[in-house]
């Protein structure tokens, strides 16, 4: 009768002690998982994108398994990074939505699955793309100059002068062509005005009414952000070189 009761026991220790060590997602490990949010300004015909940038305080969600309800939630960083720690190994999705008033269609829910495979270490997350389908103008207003250094091979001479009536095109985003442009005043200025917070490309190409020859034509560009909501933003010049 006591063998039958200590058999029993032994059981019962061994069934609690399996889920002791169960390997079901949650917490309870030692598990860091990472990732990071973007969102992206759609354009009017929802075929590209006009401006990228990191997502700032965007409520992102943690579910274990195939839970249909989150279990956790963070909100990202100034660099669009979230962060969810004491995890085990398991399956996960991490899942957010963009939080916009003006957008002209509802939000969908961007879902992102994980897999977490060691115990101890940090795992990156795919990053989480949030489209952005509004599309009201910004407050932001670019100024730039066009310089040309002009040289003469013959006469060994070098000169340097703003570049009048040069035409400057700005690219917003990653998209493959120009949305606006601009000649240049007497100074060598341009400016865009209505632009949001994101990465630009402006772009000009030489130009020499009494070259004997075509200069050598490369297209000259700068690469820049826009990290304010308002006000004016100063670029660097853009350096146009015709040697001749």
């Amino acid at each position: 009768m006591v063998k039958i009761q200590f058999t029993s026991l032994l059981f019962a220790l061994s069934i609690l002690l399996v889920s002791s060590c169960s390997n079901e997602e949650g917490k309870g490990g030692q598990a860091t998982l990472t990732g990071k949010v973007i969102i992206r300004d759609i354009d009017p015909t929802g075929n590209s994108v006009i401006n990228e940038y990191d997502a700032i305080d965007q409520p992102v969600f943690l579910t274990y398994g195939d839970n249909e309800i989150y279990d956790d939630d963070f909100k990202t960083d100034l660099n669009g990074a979230y962060k969810f720690e004491g995890l085990r190994p398991g399956k996960y999705f991490v899942k957010s939505y963009l939080q916009c008033k003006d957008c002209i269609e509802a939000t969908e829910i961007v879902s992102e699955e994980v897999n977490i495979e060691d115990k101890k270490g940090s795992t990156e997350a795919p990053t989480i793309y949030l489209s952005n389908k509004s599309v009201e103008d910004g407050a932001v207003t670019v100024i730039g100059k066009v310089v040309v250094h002009d040289s003469i091979r013959v006469l060994n001479s070098f000169n340097i002068y703003n570049a009048y009536d040069y035409d400057v095109f700005i690219v917003y985003g990653n998209e493959t062509v120009y949305r606006d442009d601009f000649t240049t005043d007497i100074n060598g200025g341009f400016r865009f005005d209505g632009l949001k917070k994101g990465t630009y490309k402006v772009y000009t190409y030489p130009k020499c009414k009494d070259c004997t020859q075509i200069p050598t034509a490369t297209i000259v560009e700068k690469k820049f952000t826009v990290e304010v909501n308002n006000g004016t933003v100063t670029i660097p010049d853009l350096i146009v070189e015709i040697k001749r």
